[in-house]
């Protein structure tokens, strides 16, 4: 009996076989099938651009996650270090909340500096405000936030930008200012243009450095160069810097 069995369902399984594989259409749903290995994946350029963006700002941020960390500690600890300091003597004119207005003019992408090679022209009129507070002493100097624009003259990249400066004020009437921070330009990101540079992002990370003279307790003369690039964080990189000269006036 377990003979006859066994031999009508080897008999019928053929029979069940193709009743199984029209089963998917019946129930309307599609028959799984294999992706042959190695099949070109045809994608649309607009999908690829913005997968590229989209990665591009994904790095960006992760790279600069530890000096974004680092700018907020610092403002952090300037604000509540401010906040237990004495009124300044400057609260009586209004001015407690500016510590200096400085504005100048400077070349513009100048040559053999940071940056290496000039490609844009023109000289940029410069306007920075360096505010008061939130500030900390750090290492014989003063840490302030500033604000500042440069405008350039002949059309080529101009700028907006922020950040934080160190600054150190000699008895001798001699200060220096070191900064770090970000700005934002309205420049060529890549160019095969030979009189703009490629800057490959739209914000780049900010460098300053100026020495100056004070000629009185309020009028000051200094020499600024400053350098933007994106630090090589995207590609390409060529870089801007500028150097000029700037009267300020301290509150």
């Amino acid at each position: 009996m377990m003979k006859h069995a066994l031999a009508r369902m080897f008999h019928e399984l053929p029979a069940a076989t193709a009743d199984m594989a029209v089963l998917p259409g019946v129930l309307g749903c599609r028959t799984l099938r294999r992706t042959v290995q190695g099949t070109p994946r045809v994608q649309h350029p607009a999908v690829d651009r913005w997968h590229a963006y989209l990665h591009g700002l994904a790095t960006l941020i992760h790279e600069t996650s530890g000096l974004v960390l680092v700018v907020f500690v610092i403002l952090f600890t300037a604000v509540t270090t401010s906040a237990t300091e004495p009124e300044p003597m400057s609260t009586k004119n209004g001015a407690a909340w500016l510590h200096a207005i400085r504005a100048g003019v400077l070349k513009h992408d100048v040559d053999d500096l940071w940056s290496g090679t000039r490609k844009e022209g023109g000289v940029d009129l410069n306007a920075e405000i360096i505010f008061s507070r939130p500030s900390f002493s750090l290492l014989s100097g003063n840490v302030s936030p500033n604000i500042g624009a440069s405008i350039n003259t002949q059309g080529d990249t101009s700028k907006i930008y922020g950040g934080i400066l160190w600054e150190l004020a000699m008895k001798s009437g001699i200060f220096l200012n070191l900064g770090i921070g970000a700005a934002v330009h309205n420049g060529e990101l890549d160019t095969s243009q030979e009189d703009k540079k490629s800057l490959g992002s739209r914000v780049l990370l900010r460098i300053p450095i100026e020495i100056g003279y004070s000629l009185s307790e309020h009028h000051q003369i200094s020499i600024l160069f400053d350098h933007v690039s994106n630090a090589f964080l995207v590609d390409p990189n060529e870089g801007l810097d500028t150097l000029g000269l700037r009267y300020g006036y301290r509150f």
